[in-house]
């Protein structure tokens, strides 16, 4: 800019000053005239720029930057004299064509296959460029509200996140919240503490048929299964029946197992993410140049909430916690206890057994004639009680609660 500034008065100087100085400035003959000529400026009007003009017996001055009119550059120009005379150019000059410096002309730079330029002005941008093809490829470009990620999914645990390609740390969420509790089965122990009371045994003293002298002789058991009740004196017939089955006298209980569910897993999966540049340069409308996921990865777009994805877009819902409260509900037994058996003998001797003994049973609430065995006032009856059984029902094992997530994020993927 300074010689663009300086030029205008360095031509005015060539064609009017040197005149002015000649009328005006000459010294006396014989005087000294070095230094005459002195001025800040020189040209040389030559096509040749060179150290300095040649002409005129006097010495040229020193410009500080002479102009040189020729396209050809060289140092400075002395201001030229007269043909007689020789002087020496000034220092430093420079054409008005062209600069002794090097053009500062474009240069090409490595392709940045994201911004949508040119860098290495080889006429393709972004991924139209050969220099991309390995590493980027063109895809859909994410809808409003939408961002551009790479997504890996997996099974099971999910691995320790790792750092994305921008330095930030993936993003790692869950997906497939695990369905109801698979409750096992609810069972019962055997059943303990049930008792049984005997059929009640009604007798008739006197009789032979049931006919009279009813006696409740249920509760005449007091010290041990056998007994000779008092028949009195002089009575020589009996008979008996049952009046009543045998009845539960406790029902017992059973122990009931634990119920619990083998899947505890809370999610049956996990998605890991990172937010991937997108460019717009090289690519169809529509799509933008992204770097290529790896193996393992997936192009997708994310918004948070659970949204519902475009057109041709599979959802993957994903979440960033969740709340597991499922269990079993617990296990219980309920007595089915039950009695059966429960008679009365009579035998023909005093301590409800011996040899040759052949007793009477009774069993039902048919009649039985027992006159036959109280002969000679030697007689016994025996209480066979009946057998406490039964088993239990086992209740409860339902599956109760859910997995609900928190922090819905969807996805989805091509």
């Amino acid at each position: 800019m300074k010689l663009r500034t300086r030029r205008p008065f360095q031509s005015i100087a060539l064609t009017g000053s040197v005149i002015i100085l000649g009328a005006f400035m000459l010294p006396a003959c014989g005087a000294d005239t070095d230094g005459v000529f002195q001025s800040s400026t020189g040209a040389n009007s030559s096509s040749s720029g060179g150290i300095g003009g040649e002409a005129g017996a006097g010495q040229g001055g020193n410009g500080s930057g002479g102009m040189n009119a020729s396209s050809s550059s060289g140092q400075g120009g002395g201001q030229s004299g007269s043909s007689s005379s020789s002087g020496q150019g000034g220092s430093g000059g420079q054409t008005s064509s062209s600069s002794s410096s090097s053009s500062s002309s474009g240069s090409s730079m490595p392709e940045d296959c994201l911004d949508g330029l040119d860098n290495d002005l080889d006429g393709d941008t972004d991924c139209a460029d050969s220099d991309c093809t390995a590493g980027f490829i063109c895809t859909e470009e994410a809808p409003q509200g939408w961002t551009s990620v790479a997504l890996e999914q997996g099974v099971g645990v999910a691995p320790a996140a790792e750092a994305c390609p921008d330095g930030t740390l993936e993003e790692s969420l869950f997906t497939g919240p695990s369905g109801p509790a698979e409750c096992s089965a609810c069972t019962c122990g055997a059943l303990a503490g049930n008792t049984c009371n005997g059929p009640a045994l009604a007798c008739f003293v006197g009789s032979n048929n049931c006919g009279s002298g009813q006696q409740d002789w249920t509760n005449n058991f007091a010290n041990g299964n056998c007994a000779k009740p008092d028949l009195g004196i002089g009575t020589f017939s009996l008979s008996c029946r049952l009046t009543g089955p045998a009845a539960v006298g406790q029902s017992g209980s059973c122990p009931p197992s634990m119920s619990d569910f083998p899947n505890k897993e809370t999610w049956a999966g996990w998605v890991q993410a990172c937010g991937i540049k997108t460019g717009n340069g090289g690519c169809a409308t529509g799509k933008v140049c992204t770097p290529k996921p790896l193996d393992t990865q997936s192009l997708c777009i994310r918004q948070d909430g659970q949204q519902m994805c475009p057109t041709g877009w599979n959802p993957v819902e994903a979440y960033v916690d969740g709340m597991d409260d499922r269990s079993c509900s617990a296990c219980s037994c309920t007595s089915n206890a039950t009695c059966t058996g429960g008679t009365y003998r009579v035998f023909d001797s005093n301590n409800c057994g011996g040899g040759g003994d052949n007793p009477i049973t009774v069993d039902n609430n048919t009649c039985r004639n027992v006159s036959a065995l109280i002969d000679f006032s030697s007689w016994s009856i025996q209480k066979n009680p009946p057998t406490a059984g039964g088993a239990c029902t086992a209740q409860g094992g339902e599956p109760t609660g859910s997995v609900q997530g928190k922090g819905p994020i969807t996805f989805c993927c091509k």
